[in-house]
């Protein structure tokens, strides 16, 4: 999973900072991304557990109702 983190908080930072470079870049601002990378991958872990075949077989998402 630390793979996946570090590359979606990559292409995080890609899209923001687009003529910075990651490898130069402070290691506070590096785990902010990561941060940001693991709750969107836990976020889709979640979103694909919860959207089972058994549960929802018509291909429109139901979204649990946020509090």
């Amino acid at each position: 999973m630390d793979s996946q983190v570090e590359a979606v908080a990559r292409a995080f930072y890609a899209v923001e900072r687009e003529e910075q470079s990651w490898d130069y870049e402070f290691d506070v601002v590096k785990d902010t991304y990561r941060g940001l990378a693991l709750e969107a991958l836990q976020l889709l872990d979640q979103h694909q557990t919860y959207r089972t075949p058994e549960a929802n077989t018509s291909g429109v998402t139901d979204w649990p109702a946020v509090a």
